[in-house]
């Protein structure tokens, strides 16, 4: 990564060889947004306490296209990217799902003493990718599967034409923009037409524009201040859109320039703010593939929950967010050989 027009070789010399505790903040932000949003949407399926389920909602939007603005922010800021090292990633990814399915179904087949059941493994794999099931979420995992297939090629693009490479990112953002104005148009396209790991612009976007804010840091600002700014556009945004577009998921405004205002804005304040020696942030990135993992089994088998009286967009997220972290903090204590951690890290 020598003779590089641009600021990311510099970048790099200051940040690689330490951890970037912004990150651990951004992390978890994301990790929480993605089980609010999950639970939350147990509430809009039943029409319970909107609109404020509907506001508390458009507060988790950035869940999703954080993890990917992460991964980018430090794929991209890798020395070099082999091919053994992306075999060795996926590979990673297809065994970690795999054996979540096989072990859920294993212990089911124990609960209901019925073994037929482990057959049902084959099918729960594939549920991943088609987004149902107890393991719905991996469809994220498969996304970053095509990424890191695609990772060597990216990688070579930025290294050597950073600046051509954030030029690509910007066109790539208008085209998320116009597809998302799209929606109310004539053209009558629908986010809703195409599996989530599909859409690959979109993913692709963001996994770029953590490497872009990496090689080109965000000037100093109150993105704090922004950001709140931002959810409070947000929040309505959502209350008077989802009726017209028929979609109430955060992805389906995912390409909003609100919503990308937002995520840019929680981004960089997190990256940009001092945390000092934060304890939490830092044994927090341990809890994401656990809570990630087994946070929507939760929400299935705690959904007649739901009706927690007035104020059950605050309570049962809240429940399930409490539930998630204990059953993480659990197994990750478990005493097993060589810590429980590591079977978590992909």
């Amino acid at each position: 990564m020598t003779n590089i027009q641009s600021p990311l070789s510099t970048m790099n010399k200051n940040i690689s060889n330490k951890r970037i505790i912004g990150l651990d903040a951004v992390k978890l932000i994301a990790m929480l947004s993605v089980v609010v949003s999950h639970s939350i949407n147990v509430l809009i399926a039943y029409k319970q306490d909107l609109p404020m389920s509907t506001i508390c909602h458009s507060l988790t939007a950035g869940g999703v296209p954080l993890f990917f603005m992460v991964s980018g922010y430090l794929l991209l800021g890798r020395k070099g990217t082999t091919y053994k090292y992306v075999a060795h990633k996926i590979w990673a990814i297809v065994r970690y799902i795999a054996a979540v399915c096989i072990l859920y179904w294993i212990v089911m087949a124990l609960i209901h003493w019925d073994y037929a059941q482990v057959k049902n493994c084959a099918s729960e794999f594939v549920n991943t990718f088609m987004l149902r099931g107890p393991f719905t979420p991996f469809w994220f995992l498969w996304t970053m599967t095509v990424i890191y297939l695609l990772l060597p090629l990216i990688h070579r693009f930025y290294a050597h034409h950073t600046r051509a490479f954030a030029w690509s990112v910007s066109l790539l953002g208008v085209f998320c923009i116009l597809l998302f104005a799209a929606q109310f148009t004539n053209l009558r396209y629908s986010d809703r037409t195409l599996l989530q790991p599909l859409k690959m612009w979109k993913w692709m976007f963001f996994f770029a524009l953590g490497g872009v804010l990496r090689a080109y840091p965000a000037p100093r600002m109150h993105w704090g201040r922004i950001a709140i700014c931002a959810a409070v556009l947000n929040a309505a945004q959502r209350y008077f859109l989802e009726l017209v577009i028929h979609d109430t998921s955060n992805l389906a405004f995912a390409g909003s320039p609100i919503s990308l205002l937002f995520y840019i804005a929680v981004f960089c304040w997190a990256i940009q703010r001092k945390w000092g020696g934060n304890y939490v942030l830092r044994t927090a990135g341990a809890l994401f593939m656990p809570v990630y993992t087994i946070h929507y089994i939760i929400i299935q088998q705690l959904t007649s929950l739901h009706d927690l009286g007035f104020g059950s967009y605050i309570t049962y997220p809240l429940l399930i967010c409490v539930l998630s972290v204990a059953v993480s903090l659990i197994i990750l204590h478990l005493p097993v050989k060589g810590g429980m951690a590591r079977f978590f890290k992909l």
